[in-house]
């Protein structure tokens, strides 16, 4: 393992250099989040224009909507439309942020480096939204089936034991299944981004490093996840004594 350990920390001083060299790369979640934002504030709007679609009718003093079977079905529709979305904007920055650091990395003189990130976004553009949109279509499809079975399982209400012994067992597979597959997507988009493939070969590629690699892989999650987390920890507890510091200050004066 130490030597594992070594490599994670050759790891994190690439990522150091990487980002000092492309500051801008540290904006990218916040770009997606922003997109987030806009994707949802836009389903909560599908959302409020199917609920308020219909034939109003009159019953016992209270005005409803009735809805037809299409409309119905519509909320089905609106909610993978937007399952599907957020993957693929989530996709997105994957691929960008892989893009942009293997240009990095690959590119001998790095005062030649140029404009890796916006470079990244555009070979996303021109080649690879298919392979994203395949990509994310399958994760959105795994959550909306565990979804409908917890819709499933909330009509049933205690009815029958066994069923719902039933529906929670598949839910916790498909949920285990949706973490492999979001593992994988995001090891398959790096492939993506360095070699141009397809995402069914990037996922069969992507697939044979982590196996011939698992130790590796292990070291990198578990030994990287700790450090970050000692580095998260040290920033909450200096800002903590910090901010006592400067009310201690200001409460003398």
């Amino acid at each position: 393992m130490r030597n594992r350990i070594k490599l994670v920390i050759a790891l994190f001083k690439e990522a150091g250099k990487a980002i000092a060299a492309m500051p801008m790369i540290l904006l990218q979640p916040v770009w997606t989040c922003v997109w987030l934002v806009l994707v949802c504030l836009l389903g909560v709007i599908g959302v409020l224009l199917i609920e308020s679609s219909g034939d109003p009718k009159l019953y016992q003093g209270t005005v409803l909507f009735v809805k037809s079977s299409l409309i119905a079905n519509l909320r089905w529709y609106h909610l993978f439309a937007l399952l599907w979305i957020t993957q693929f904007l989530v996709a997105c920055q994957h691929v960008t942020i892989a893009g942009s650091i293997s240009q990095w990395y690959f590119t001998r003189n790095k005062n030649k480096l140029g404009w890796p990130i916006l470079t990244s976004m555009k070979r996303m553009y021109r080649y690879h939204l298919g392979s994203i949109a395949l990509g994310s279509l399958i994760i959105a499809l795994v959550k909306l089936v565990r979804i409908v079975l917890k819709y499933m399982e909330k009509r049933l209400g205690g009815q029958s034991q066994a069923c719902s012994w039933a529906l929670k067992c598949c839910q916790c597979c498909l949920w285990c299944f949706e973490k492999f597959l979001k593992f994988l997507s995001k090891n398959a988009y790096i492939e993506i981004a360095i070699y141009g493939y397809g995402f069914c070969k990037a996922a069969q590629k992507a697939f044979s490093l982590l196996v011939n690699n698992a130790f590796r892989v292990a070291a990198i999650n578990y030994v990287g996840a700790f450090v970050l987390f000692l580095s998260k920890a040290t920033i909450v507890i200096s800002s903590v004594f910090i901010g006592i510091e400067i009310m201690k200050v200001r409460g003398k004066q």
